[in-house]
């Protein structure tokens, strides 16, 4: 299908939404015309080939509404679709009734939204989500007589779903809500894909209510507990109160099929790339700032005695690997640190073995993954405790550490906070910002025995060129704590963008081969 195909199509759809008819008018000509509250309002259509997808903004000072359409948003549907003049026509006249559905129900003051989604770190695509979820469902709920969307007819919904964002974004496609208001049933969790549960989502989760009432439940129980009650908001403050409870239960990523399909209001989140991919390395943001301490997202409590107790292993299970490292061994004498056992047996005087330091120690910059996706890595499968042991080396003076918070386009050097702080923060990005951080200190990456990114490959954009760096000489390792079942996947991530990987189920294991390789290069 060409491109004038196409915009024939969106024009076709467009009569069709202002068609007058004597039993149902189209959708925009009834809003416009009936009692609604978009009756007597301005709606100006536009369009542009050049945007990404349909979007709808609001001019508060004009009080004037704009939709504007382009073809590009014929990239998301399926092969059944892109093949049928009449498909894409009918796929172009919902996606219209869904920015309707945006001018009807969608915050009009942006100055609001926009600090609502700020007061909370909330990726604007992560709000859009939600918020197509919420106005799909009221729309079909007011005015029924148009029907459902039933967008399975023009878009593949998969059947499996790897992060908790990809199972909501398939009960908005299944429209969920409304397929259960309209049964007997109030069961959700029915309409979800098969969730594979990996490293980035869990089995259990910890679901938090509307009176913050924490509890460990379901993942899939909790997915559609947020989805429902997103649905059934109708206020902004009420919404960004269930995206943060969200993002604190599941991390704040989003489908990757969806990022930068729909801007809502004209504004469009500076944090996000155009169409952040997996791979795409050209989506540098160009900018990091340094932050601190307290705009980093807090659990509220500090170190445990069970996270003290393995960091403090890790420690120990390291320490010897790095002393021995920069350590020379003494002539065998009569005096020294160390029972050199074969000559005691035998009685002899010279038999002590001593230990001098040679003076160097490990030098090691450390960019950790401050992305929604490394939640579950950090704060359950023993990250913060790895972090935190190669903190405790460095307090002992045995490694020269230098360790950054990376994400979203922020920086922050935790080297010199306690441990406890190390323990108490949590992930909260929407990407990884690692290009802009290398660059910020690329005077002190030659320097180091090791470049270390602890992260779990799952990059969204802002992606270093590993080939740039290593002709220069410097290795860009990753590294990553996750389940068994999922170390191949993480590692094939890892190795697409990095010059060596380290992915490993036990945080102690991790850390030593990672010591290991780097004292021997060193």
């Amino acid at each position: 299908m060409t491109i004038s195909d196409i915009t024939r199509c969106i024009k076709n759809a467009h009569k069709r939404i202002f068609y007058r008819n004597t039993k149902l008018s189209g959708i925009a000509r009834f809003l416009l015309m009936s009692q609604t509250p978009l009756k007597g309002e301005k709606v100006i259509f536009q369009h542009d080939p050049k945007d990404d997808s349909f979007n709808w903004r609001y001019d508060k000072n004009d009080k004037k509404h704009f939709i504007t359409s382009t073809e590009k948003i014929h990239n998301v549907v399926n092969v059944k679709t892109k093949n049928s003049l009449a498909l894409t026509t009918n796929f172009m006249k919902e996606v219209y009734r869904h920015e309707l559905g945006h001018a009807l129900y969608t915050e009009r003051d942006s100055d609001i939204l926009i600090q609502e989604l700020k007061k909370y770190n909330i990726p604007f695509n992560l709000f859009n989500l939600f918020e197509d979820c919420f106005i799909e469902f009221k729309i079909v709920k007011d005015f029924p007589q148009f029907g459902k969307f039933f967008w399975h007819r023009y878009v593949d919904i998969l059947d499996e779903a790897h992060t908790a964002s990809e199972a909501l974004y398939s009960l908005k496609l299944k429209e969920a809500m409304i397929r259960m208001h309209n049964s007997k049933s109030g069961n959700l969790t029915r309409f979800l894909p098969d969730v594979k549960f990996n490293s980035g989502l869990k089995e259990k989760v910890i679901y938090i209510s509307n009176t913050q009432r924490k509890s460990e439940i379901n993942s899939r129980l909790a997915i559609t507990k947020y989805y429902r009650e997103y649905c059934e908001s109708d206020n902004i403050y009420l919404k960004a109160d269930i995206l943060n409870r969200w993002i604190l239960t599941f991390g704040s990523d989003v489908p990757h099929h969806y990022e930068g399909q729909n801007k809502v209001q004209g504004y469009q989140d500076q944090e996000e790339s155009s169409n952040p991919q997996i791979g795409n390395a050209n989506s540098d943001k160009g900018i990091t700032s340094n932050i601190d301490y307290d705009n980093i997202e807090n659990r509220g409590f500090g170190i445990t005695e069970g996270e003290r107790s393995l960091t403090n292993r890790i420690f120990s299970s390291l320490r010897p690997i790095c002393k021995k490292a920069y350590s020379i061994r003494n002539a065998i004498s009569t005096s020294g640190s160390r029972l050199y056992i074969k000559n005691a047996i035998t009685r002899l005087e010279n038999a002590f073995r001593s230990y001098r330091k040679t003076g160097s120690k490990l030098k090691m910059i450390c960019f950790v993954d401050f992305s929604g996706s490394m939640r579950q890595t950090i704060m359950h499968l023993g990250g913060k405790e790895f972090l935190g042991a190669l903190k405790l080396l460095s307090d002992r003076n045995i490694i020269d550490l230098k360790m950054i918070i990376s994400y979203n386009e922020h920086n922050y050097d935790i080297t010199n906070d306690s441990l406890s702080k190390i323990m108490e923060i949590e992930p909260c990005g929407s990407h990884e910002n690692f290009d802009n951080n290398l660059k910020k200190y690329d005077s002190e990456l030659k320097d180091q025995d090791l470049v270390l990114l602890f992260t779990d490959g799952y990059l969204t954009g802002n992606i270093p060129s590993e080939e740039n760096y290593r002709r220069r000489g410097i290795n860009l390792i990753a590294s990553c704590i996750c389940e068994k079942e999922y170390i191949p996947k993480i590692r094939s991530y890892c190795d697409q963008y990095f010059t060596k990987s380290f992915i490993d189920s036990s945080p102690i294991s991790l850390a030593k081969r990672l010591l290991e390789y780097s004292l021997k290069k060193a």
